[in-house]
């Protein structure tokens, strides 16, 4: 697995900003959370959805 470590930028007249190197093959651009997470997530709503259904 690969380890990825935010840079942080420290120029005091600039705000800082937190970096991080892009892993395409692990989150999209901009993500919040990787493909695999979403994935359980939707199973989880639908598998919660399902139990309702049945009460």
């Amino acid at each position: 697995m690969a380890s990825v470590e935010p840079l942080a930028l420290h120029i005091s007249a600039v705000q800082r900003r937190t970096f991080s190197d892009p892993i395409p093959n692990i989150a999209s651009p901009y993500a919040r959370r990787t493909a695999r997470v979403t994935k359980i997530v939707a199973l989880l709503v639908t598998a919660q959805a399902d139990v309702r259904e049945s009460a």
